[in-house]
């Protein structure tokens, strides 16, 4: 069980974790340092079976700041969701349990949010072999752009581009709340874009800004490189309501940025959906695969913004739906995948 602190904070950070025994000394010292102090942190412990518990609760039994969750495994959208329940912060962020977070990271993206709804900043990804002082960064902001109201939002869109992560963000506490926004899905990749489209569909101003202070470390263990994890029919289907609510929402004004970053999402979770089925860690038979094929066919979304799409896999995924070339293509498809996997893991 958690308590909530008295003292409302300015900052609740969010961290769900996971057999993150080998990586949570270095994350905890990472936010337990920041040179920012109003904050509280709610660690969420996901059915760990491993050291995890017992060292957030050390963690814990030092900074009275640290929030201990201990719930049954459900995947890092329902431990985010546990740790927003009970979150009293006038912004969150999202950590994840195997990154680190440079000490400047939080006083900056509070200095330079200034009351607005939502702030997006820069990153680094880096090898698990680097050391944190041998990460070369953009540590001052150097290029900010800023929205105070709808009309700005439409003409600067600071929040330009994909946002395809939560962990570089600030959202404020009030607008989920008011708007009863949650992560939707358990143990899938993309269930962040969903949240911050959802989330963006709402808000009134907005900062970007060039500054990194965030260390994404790539994990050959996250969820992300399991390719059993990525999107099913079922899945695309809820993406295609969510983003269509999103969108209704909207003035017309401001529909139109926000309209290509759906579309490059419905592009990239149809592409991943199809392309999952030829993958050696999540390989399905020969009629799921046509299934999948034939859902992007018959989806008037995925084929309005697989035309219009820049990246060339799912230029490819399009052409190959909309002309029902996947018939001929499977074999193709089946052999590259397969190439791919073995390169990737020698």
């Amino acid at each position: 069980m958690a308590e909530k602190r008295t003292k409302t904070p300015c900052i609740s950070v969010i961290v769900p974790t996971y057999n993150a025994q080998d990586y949570l000394d270095d994350m905890m010292a990472s936010l337990i340092n920041q040179t920012f102090s109003d904050v509280e942190f709610i660690f969420v412990n996901d059915g760990s079976n491993d050291n995890t518990h017992s060292l957030l609760l050390r963690w814990a039994a030092k900074d009275e700041r640290v929030v201990v969750i201990d719930k049954p495994n459900g995947g890092v959208a329902s431990a985010r969701n546990a740790g927003l329940d009970i979150a009293t912060g006038e912004y969150v962020f999202f950590h994840d349990c195997d990154d680190y977070s440079f000490p400047d990271m939080l006083d900056t993206m509070y200095r330079e949010i200034e009351g607005r709804d939502f702030l997006v900043a820069g990153w680094l990804k880096s090898p698990r072999s680097t050391a944190f002082t041998d990460v070369t960064r953009k540590n001052q902001v150097t290029h900010r752009v800023t929205a105070d109201n709808i009309k700005e939002l439409q003409e600067r869109q600071p929040h330009c581009g994909w946002i395809g992560t939560v962990w570089r963000c600030l959202f404020k506490r009030d607008v989920i709340e008011k708007h009863k926004l949650r992560f939707r899905f358990r143990k899938v990749n993309h269930e962040d874009e969903l949240f911050i489209y959802e989330f963006l569909s709402h808000i009134n101003s907005a900062v970007r800004i060039d500054y990194e202070g965030y260390v994404y470390f790539d994990n050959p263990g996250s969820i992300g490189k399991n390719h059993k994890y990525n999107a099913n029919i079922e899945w695309m289907q809820k993406a295609e309501d969510v983003l269509t609510q999103c969108l209704s929402r909207l003035d017309p004004d401001r529909n139109t940025h926000l309209s290509e970053l759906f579309n490059h999402t419905i592009c990239v979770i149809g592409t991943s959906m199809v392309t999952t089925g030829y993958h050696a860690d999540s390989w399905m038979s020969f009629a799921k695969r046509m299934e999948r094929w034939r859902y992007l066919y018959n989806s008037s979304w995925f084929q309005t913004a697989g035309k219009q799409t820049k990246n060339k896999l799912e230029r490819v995924i399009w052409i190959v739906s909309h002309y029902r070339l996947y018939y001929l293509a499977d074999p193709f498809l089946l052999m590259l995948t397969r190439l791919y996997d073995w390169k990737t893991c020698r």
